[in-house]
């Protein structure tokens, strides 16, 4: 947020533009003829930048950012969040004590002389997002064609499942496997690959000194969201493994409880979906065509 447009700011050009709005009551131009200011069109390029790498020309300090989902800073909005839509998402019902923790902090970080932080935050960030977000949509897919089918469960269909599971977890998962099909469902012989999955990516962050309170607080909300993901899906894939869904990996196929898997896996694929609601998930489903896009047609964004 700029505060002082005199601190830094030159002005390039003052210019008097012909205002091409349209009124509140429907288009002026005749039927045939082009729609040049649609007011949709604002929300529109400002959209340009919605994904990686959003607007270049501002290069963000993410060693002074704040965040009201830091649940440390603003613990008052957790419950004001819950079931929404990121959309839907606002500051308003903020406690009056969080309020006046996130002005202190904000005081002590504009304070804070600047530096060249030794982390690439938007790069870690970045590759968070990147390291599942296309599979998980595509096993909520799977999942969700297979859930809605009014026949029966396709032994196919999970082994695909299953394979894009096995492709998340591939890098992370150490040998020598022993899965075995216990009655307390723990999978305890998949630790040491859930393990592997959720610290990989930032153990190294940990040694890099001096980060500051902003900085330990991505670090922190990273590796919360990489342990959840971690967890949900090493639970998936070892679940597909002990029904005999993995090719790699023969045992008896578990034919009574296939029906039962596709449910579990179904809830535990949406919940999470829903629980991470990233951006590049905000999109039309079915996807619009080149002359259609949501702010023309009326499309229904979902995530």
């Amino acid at each position: 947020m700029l505060c002082n447009f005199t601190a830094g700011v030159d002005v390039v050009s003052m210019l008097n533009l012909h205002e091409l709005l349209l009124p509140e009551n429907g288009p002026v131009a005749a039927p045939g003829e082009p729609d040049y200011a649609r007011p949709d069109e604002v929300v529109l390029s400002g959209s340009w930048h919605n994904h990686f790498p959003g607007e270049t020309r501002i290069q963000l300090d993410y060693s002074r950012l704040l965040s009201f989902y830091d649940t440390t800073l603003a613990p008052s909005l957790v419950d004001k969040r819950f079931g929404k839509d990121r959309l839907q998402h606002r500051i308003d019902g903020i406690s009056k004590a969080d309020l006046n923790t996130f002005m202190e902090r904000l005081e002590e970080v504009l304070q804070r002389p600047h530096g060249q932080s030794l982390v690439d935050w938007r790069s870690v960030l970045h590759i968070t997002v990147t390291r599942f977000s296309d599979r998980l949509e595509n096993v909520q897919y799977l999942l969700n064609q297979t859930h809605s089918s009014a026949s029966p469960v396709s032994l196919p269909e999970l082994k695909r499942v299953q394979r894009e599971l096995s492709l998340m977890i591939q890098p992370y998962a150490l040998l020598p496997l022993s899965p075995k099909s216990d009655d307390s469902n723990n999978h305890s012989w998949a630790f040491g690959t859930f393990e592997q999955c959720a610290i990989t990516q930032t153990s190294y962050l940990h040694k890099i000194p001096d980060l500051t309170s902003s900085e330990l607080g991505l670090l922190r909300a990273i590796e919360e969201t990489n342990t959840e993901i971690c967890r949900v899906v090493t639970t998936m894939w070892a679940e597909g493994i002990e029904a005999g869904l993995d090719t790699t990996i023969p045992m008896d196929i578990q034919y009574d409880s296939m029906q039962e898997t596709v449910v579990k896996w179904n809830k535990s694929i949406n919940q999470l979906i829903h629980w991470l609601d990233w951006s590049v998930w905000l999109k039309c489903r079915p996807a619009c065509a080149y002359d259609v896009g949501p702010f023309y047609a009326g499309a229904e964004l979902t995530s």
